[in-house]
C-alpha cells in the first residue's frame, strides 16, 4: 500500500469492521444528521468550541443544475474557514430546513475533502506552516421554523420596523 494510499484511509475512512473494505466515511463524523426542531437539544455547547450561526434554507438547485449563489457562497466560507485554520475548535449551526439540509452537508463534505486533499496529500510546498485541519469540527442543523413559530410577534415587529425603513429610503 503506497504512503498516499496509507494517508487517504487515515484522514477520510476508519476500519469499522475486520474487513478491510468495511469503511466509514470520517467526514461525516462532523455532522450531525439530524434536523433539531429547538436549539436547546444541541449537543456540543462547551465553551472550548467557536460557535457559528447561519441561517439558510430554501436552497434549490437551479432549472440548469447550477448551485445556486447561496451555495457557491456557502463553499467559500467553508473552504476559508478550513484553509486558515490552525487547530481551532469550530461549531457551526445552521438554522435550516430539511430540504436545504442535504444541500449544506455534501458542501461541508465536500470542502472537507478538498481541505485535506490540497493541504495534506497534495502539497508540493508548504503555503502555511500554522495551518492545521480544526481539532473538532462539529456541524449540527436546527429546524428555521422554530424560530418562525415560537417568535412570530417578535419577527413581525422587526418585519415592519425594516420595512419602514426601506420605505423612508425610497
Amino acid at each position: 500500500m503506497s504512503y498516499v494510499s496509507c494517508i487517504l484511509i487515515l484522514f477520510l475512512g476508519a476500519v469499522t469492521g475486520n474487513e478491510e473494505t468495511d469503511f466509514q466515511d470520517i467526514r461525516l463524523k462532523c455532522i450531525e444528521n439530524l434536523l433539531l426542531d429547538d436549539p436547546a437539544n444541541l449537543k456540543h455547547t462547551e465553551k472550548k468550541y467557536i460557535h457559528t450561526s447561519i441561517i439558510l434554507a430554501h436552497v434549490q438547485l437551479q432549472p440548469d443544475n447550477q448551485p445556486p449563489q447561496m451555495i457557491i457562497k456557502l463553499k467559500k466560507f467553508v473552504s476559508s474557514l478550513l484553509g486558515s485554520s490552525v487547530g481551532s475548535k469550530p461549531h457551526l449551526i445552521f438554522l435550516t430546513d430539511h430540504q436545504s439540509m442535504v444541500h449544506i452537508q455534501r458542501v461541508i463534505i465536500q470542502e472537507i475533502g478538498r481541505s485535506l486533499s490540497e493541504n495534506i496529500i497534495r502539497v508540493t510546498e508548504v503555503k502555511n506552516r500554522n495551518w492545521m485541519f480544526p481539532r473538532s469540527l462539529k456541524v449540527e442543523f436546527v429546524s428555521l421554523e422554530y424560530f418562525s413559530s415560537n417568535y412570530r410577534t417578535e419577527i413581525g415587529i422587526v418585519e415592519l420596523i425594516i420595512s419602514s425603513l426601506i420605505t423612508a429610503e425610497l
